[in-house]
């Protein structure tokens, strides 16, 4: 995955991001492989394409159903259509328009309790205890393993 940050007259930074597979990374692998799955319903959120069809197709090899919007406007129109079609919200926490912990509020004001995993590529000091007290169960820092998004996912899903 390739990530582009840039803001005028201050520079560009670029994220690549390597699986550790391709790098031969044998203990990586084998506690990737552990992380389980589950065949619930999770609404993705990311307004990066790339970032939002690798989570998809990752998230559908271990048995889940995965719908992806761009913003989160368009998550929250799709919450709002089906709010019980959900199990879960995994959503990044930098978007334009409707941040990911805004997105947060408005989802649990219709469904209080539901489970909500924020992500984010941004190395800011955040506090997990003021997500926590929203009623985020999770605060992921980009980059993330397959093992830690599974295990955070496990988690949330199973504390419901």
């Amino acid at each position: 995955v390739l990530e582009v940050e840039s803001e005028p007259n201050k520079g560009t930074t670029f994220h690549i991001y390597i699986p550790k597979k391709i790098l031969g990374d044998e203990i990586s692998e084998k506690k990737e492989s552990s992380a389980t799955g589950g065949s619930e319903h999770i609404l993705h959120v990311d307004d990066e394409e790339m970032v939002s069809e690798t989570a998809k197709m990752v998230l559908e090899r271990q048995g889940y159903t995965v719908e992806i919007a761009r913003t989160g406007l368009e998550a929250l129109e799709i919450f709002k259509a089906s709010p019980d079609k959900f199990d879960l919200v995994i959503t990044d926490l930098t978007m334009p328009k409707m941040t990911g912990d805004v997105l947060a509020q408005e989802i649990l004001k219709i469904r209080p309790g539901f489970p909500i995993i924020l992500c984010s590529g941004f190395t800011r000091n955040y506090d997990p205890a003021i997500y926590k007290k929203m009623g985020i169960r999770s605060l992921l820092m980009k980059p993330f393993s397959l093992f830690e998004i599974g295990k955070v996912i496990r988690e949330a899903l199973d504390n419901n």
